[in-house]
């Protein structure tokens, strides 16, 4: 037989049911402005003590904070980002561009170069040559609205877009990658893609492979082509 639900059990019952709140995360920039935010529901009573794993972007310094998730209140959790990049932001590109070369692991560097089957220019790993502006690459954005790269001798940005058959082409107008990865071993990706050198093709692709690289600064006297 069933036992008879009695006010005791019902009150158990109700107690073993957690109580949800919602919870806004805030990042702002060091000049306040909303980079990311998002809500999601916890239970009360909970110390949140940093960011979801999500809501992270590598290079970047989060500030400390403490909330204690409150029942039947709007709780926001806000913290203040800054980038530890390895490469300088340009805001003028190319006017003032600070321009880097990718240097891939086996000490080749990345950079833009013509194919003569079709006449289109791809991104491939070359001999590095400080002269060559095809080795040179500018960089707008932020960890949290992605990367545009520029490179200096196509006078376009390199294509953050898979279905433009996974080539890395360039475009006029800048699309977005996710730089994720450490300063001597950053990956490029773009919608959950990595971007990478297929030595089938000869040029680097979005798929499942993997070419990290870092970077190195082209002082403006090296970066002069004479």
């Amino acid at each position: 037989s069933v036992a008879p639900e009695t006010d005791a059990s019902k009150q158990l019952a109700t107690e073993s049911v957690p109580d949800f709140a919602n919870v806004t995360y805030t990042v702002k920039d060091e000049a306040g402005n909303v980079v990311y935010a998002y809500s999601d529901k916890v239970v009360a009573g909970t110390e949140i003590t940093e960011l979801p794993a999500d809501a992270k972007r590598d290079f970047c310094v989060y500030s400390q904070n403490a909330v204690t998730v409150e029942s039947g209140v709007e709780n926001v959790y806000e913290v203040t980002v800054s980038y530890d990049l390895p490469f300088e932001l340009s805001a003028e590109i190319p006017g003032s561009a600070s321009w880097y070369t990718l240097n891939t692991a086996d000490g080749q560097v990345l950079a833009a170069g013509l194919d003569e089957y079709d006449n289109e220019y791809y991104v491939r790993p070359e001999e590095a040559d400080a002269s060559s502006q095809a080795q040179q690459w500018a960089f707008a954005g932020s960890p949290y609205e992605g990367f545009k790269l520029y490179n200096r001798d196509r006078g376009q940005y390199l294509l953050a877009d898979n279905s433009s058959d996974n080539y890395g082409i360039f475009v006029d107008e800048g699309t977005a990658w996710t730089i994720s990865g450490t300063a001597d071993a950053m990956q490029l990706s773009s919608e959950g893609q990595n971007f990478y050198y297929f030595e089938d093709y000869g040029f680097c692709m979005l798929g499942e492979g993997t070419t990290t690289f870092s970077v190195t600064y082209v002082p403006q006297s090296a970066s002069v082509v004479i």
